[in-house]
């Protein structure tokens, strides 16, 4: 009788281990710490875009910018987010001792 009842949908494999949460958990804070390394006007536009989901006229109007600014601005913290990021990954790959090939972005261009 009990043993052809299926579990609840909350107690089946939905859940991930605690290692890749704790893995997850820890690579979002680093993502934040290198967000915050970005000047102001670069890291309120990218977090206002990516995180809170404005739109580019909405962020202009709150920074009281052109919306080409906005646009600018969100490039460079890209841009800048993307360098500091990718040299964190050498680092770090540096330090485990994996090979830089498996790096982020496998463009695959000699480097």
């Amino acid at each position: 009788m009990f043993d052809e009842e299926e579990p609840p949908p909350s107690q089946g494999n939905s859940l991930e281990p605690i290692d890749e949460l704790l893995v997850s958990k820890a690579e979002v804070e680093r993502l934040w710490e290198h967000l915050r390394e970005l000047a102001p006007e670069f890291r309120v536009a990218l977090v206002l875009f990516e995180v809170e989901g404005m739109a580019y006229e909405e962020i202009a109007k709150i920074e009281r910018v052109p919306l080409g600014t906005i646009r600018s601005r969100l490039a460079r913290a890209r841009q800048q987010l993307r360098a500091r990021l990718t040299a964190a990954w050498g680092e770090s790959s540096r330090r485990l001792g994996t090979s830089s090939a498996l790096g982020p972005s496998q463009s695959g261009s000699p480097t």
